[in-house]
């Protein structure tokens, strides 16, 4: 399972460390990896690595790889209690990788529950681990997802789109 967000409260990573643990109950072989820059949030995550018994989590830093850390995951979850768009969201969605995320703003505006990814309610971790649960034990819905995902970006996230949305925000 793979994380990529700053390390700030807002971004609720200790939770999302303890909803792996969840996850790692039923599936043994589960990694949390979470890439992001050191912030007002870490020492919160590091407590919850430390009480984090079930699965190994790697804090991966500030990295330069996404894509390929993308590439090696076959799930991105995203802990955010308040997002504008989630831009770690599209690119893992770009990267057809199945996504559960909270039902935040852009990114219940981003994600389709159960089309391109799985949105479970802000803040409810347990639905989140069985969300992540159900995408892990079902390794075929999961490409589904994620190739549903790319599809969505590919025609939804453009430069054109984006910048035909905004002038219509002008315009009105």
């Amino acid at each position: 399972i793979l994380n990529v967000a700053r390390q700030e409260p807002q971004k609720s990573i200790h939770e999302l460390v303890d909803a792996v643990s969840l996850v790692a109950d039923r599936h043994d072989n589960v990694v949390l990896l979470q890439a992001g820059r050191s912030g007002t949030g870490t020492p919160a995550i590091e407590d919850a690595v430390a009480r984090c018994r079930t699965a190994p989590v790697r804090l991966l830093g500030q990295r330069s790889d996404i894509g390929d850390l993308l590439a090696a995951s076959d799930l991105f979850a995203f802990s955010s209690h308040w997002e504008g768009q989630g831009g770690a969201v599209l690119e893992a969605m770009a990267a057809s990788r199945p996504v559960v995320g909270f039902d935040v703003d852009g990114v219940g505006e981003t994600l389709t529950d159960g089309v391109d990814g799985r949105l479970v309610p802000a803040g409810d971790w347990r639905a989140m681990a069985q969300a992540a649960k159900e995408v892990l034990q079902s390794p075929d819905r999961g490409r589904g997802l994620g190739r549903a995902g790319r599809k969505r970006v590919r025609e939804s996230f453009t430069a054109e789109k984006t910048v035909d949305g905004v002038l219509a925000v002008i315009d009105r």
